[in-house]
Order: C-alpha cells, then structure tokens, then sequence
C-alpha cells in the first residue's frame, strides 16, 4: 500500500483540526470556571471556619458575640439527644463541676468561724490565671466574682471594657 491511499483529504484534516481546537477552547473555558468557582468556595470556607472559630471562641471564654456575628444553627436528627439518653461525658463533667462550685464555700462567711482566711497569694494567682488570664470567666456582668461572691477586686469596668486594675 501506498502513502497516498491512507492519506487524508486535506480538506478532511482542516475540519478535524477545527473541531479540535472548539474543543480545546470549551475545555479551558470550563477549567477556568472551575478554577474560579473552587477559588471562590475555598474563601466561603475561609470565612465559615473564621467564623466558626469565632464563635467557640465566644462560647467557651463566654464572651457576648453581636448577632450579626452568630451563625444559624441547624438541627439534625443526630444532634438531638434521644429522650432517656444517658447524658455525655462532657455533660457529665459538666454536671459534676457544677456540683463541686455549689458545695464549695465561697465566701469567708461560709467558711466558718475556726476556718483560717484564704491565703491571698492564692486567690491572686487564681484570679490571674483562671480568670483574667481566660477573658474573665467567672465575672458576671454586674461586676461579682462567681468564685468568691463579692465586687472584683482586680478589675473594673471602663466603658463596657475590662481593665486589670493597677
């Protein structure tokens, strides 16, 4: 067989090279949409985890959030508990610390007329690392300290802000 028996028509050749070159276009027109779109959901991404860091954030240091800040939370089937469940084990803990901080006294009159004062080293380094140094965790919005049931002595309130006092 001859070369030219298998050849072609040139002509056949120009239509398969444009067809071929459509192709080409619509493929890299779609691969840069995609690009785009994936580049687009990963920022969405981005900002839901900022979001979402956010607002752990929040509710573990309880810190109030705007609620502009909040996302929607959405309810499924496995995230409701099941009536007569046992509680979890983050519950549970819940529950037993609950438990410790009411049956502990709090404050020097519940201590008892023979009980010594707290030391003051301590209640200072409490005060600094459980509760200054973790957003304030155990005062209240009107200024009382849960762990000890009187005014804050550490820290005062300017302007909504809390300041360590000097």
């Amino acid at each position: 067989m001859s070369a030219a028996t298998n050849a072609v028509p040139l002509e056949e050749q120009l239509v398969w090279l444009r067809h071929f070159a459509q192709v080409q276009q619509r493929v890299s027109q779609t691969v840069r949409q995609m690009a785009d779109r994936i580049e687009a959901l990963e920022a969405d991404l981005l900002r839901h985890r900022a979001k979402a860091i956010l607002e752990r954030t929040a509710k573990w240091w309880a810190v109030p959030m705007p609620m502009s800040m909040s996302m929607p939370r959405r309810s499924s089937p496995l995230q409701t508990p099941r009536s007569g469940a046992l509680p979890s084990g983050s519950q549970r803990s819940a529950n037993r610390t609950d438990w410790a901080l009411k049956s502990l006294p709090h404050t020097p009159s519940q201590l008892g007329a023979g009980t010594p004062a707290p030391w003051p080293e301590s209640d200072a380094v409490l005060c600094q690392t459980a509760c200054v140094g973790h957003a304030h965790h155990w005062l209240q919005d009107d200024g009382q300290c849960q762990r000890k049931g009187e005014e804050c002595e550490r820290v005062q309130a300017q302007g909504g802000v809390y300041v360590p006092s000097a």
